[in-house]
């Protein structure tokens, strides 16, 4: 048997709303999910604070991309969800 991880990445611009919550229901559990920020004016690391999704926010003025890791359980099992945040300091693209 195959002992499998699963961790997913996503780039987002000003979509806060349709961030996260169905990712960590998923009944295959994720390991680690990997949030690439790029430079959102929406509130994004607001809403992160504020649903427990990060503990600290990043700075407000950045020169270079900012990344911290925290921890978030899983919503299916209670496993632990390695969540890695990388606030960009402008917006590269999803392919940036």
């Amino acid at each position: 048997m195959f002992n499998e991880s699963v961790c997913t990445v996503i780039a987002t611009y000003n979509r806060k709303s349709l961030l996260l919550e169905s990712l960590r229901k998923q009944t295959r559990p994720l390991q680690a999910i990997y949030l690439i920020d790029n430079a959102s004016k929406d509130g994004t690391p607001e809403l992160l604070l504020e649903k427990g999704y990060i503990t600290e926010p990043p700075p407000k003025e950045l020169n270079e991309p900012w990344e911290k890791e925290f921890t978030i359980q899983n919503l299916t099992d209670g496993s632990t969800i390695r969540f890695h945040y990388v606030r960009m300091h402008e917006n590269t693209g999803g392919a940036g």
